[in-house]
């Protein structure tokens, strides 16, 4: 399956793997798909599982509610095709997420649970160390918002699109990339139409 060469040849650039790694992984793997948007983690909730995005999006936020009683979703990150998916201090340390996560519709991933990831740590090293330098990685594999804040709206969007591609507009709303790029949804809507 290309899935998983995928998946391996992303794994072996933070740890080289063994074959017998490979097949011990390969059994605890499941396809999971979302034909709709799915919500598959909330605010308090422990993470219990990890994906490989082969295919489609995932966004990350949470919900504020103003003194009016307004709610309004404020989005603190995405995930791209080729890359792992994980609330990390969630999945690993066992803490309540901080956010909710999503898939877009179409996506398609490959996934392993917790249990199943503590089955693999039990039954090689490699899956904890590997564990700890993907959970490094991670913070240098995501578009850095507080880096990206410091740039002009244009700028902004701009370097986000580089990072995702354009895809990712047809997978979330305006005002979810909006909340992101810290710019009310009218300025991006000035930027898409003066940028497209």
């Amino acid at each position: 399956m290309e899935w998983l060469d995928a998946l391996f040849d992303y794994l072996e650039h933070y740890h080289p793997l063994t074959e017998a790694f490979r097949r011990q992984l390969e059994e605890k793997l499941a396809v999971e798909e979302f034909d709709a948007t799915a919500v598959v983690l909330q605010e308090g909730e422990i993470a219990d599982k990890a994906w490989w995005i082969q295919r489609g999006y995932a966004r990350g936020y949470y919900e504020v509610t103003d003194d009016l009683g307004n709610s309004k979703q404020v989005t603190v990150g995405f995930w791209k095709p080729g890359v792992i998916l994980t609330v990390s201090d969630s999945f690993f340390n066992r803490t309540p997420a901080l956010h909710r996560v999503e898939f877009a519709a179409r996506s398609q991933t490959l996934c392993i649970s917790y249990e199943q990831f503590r089955e693999l740590a039990a039954e090689t090293e490699a899956a904890n160390e590997l564990a700890v330098k993907l959970t490094s990685a991670h913070y240098t594999e995501t578009l850095d918002r507080s880096e990206l804040l410091k740039l002009s709206p244009e700028d902004r969007y701009r370097q986000f699109l580089d990072y995702y591609g354009a895809a990712i507009e047809q997978c979330f709303y305006l005002r979810d990339i909006a909340s992101f790029l810290d710019m009310a949804q009218e300025t991006l809507s000035r930027l898409r139409s003066g940028m497209i």
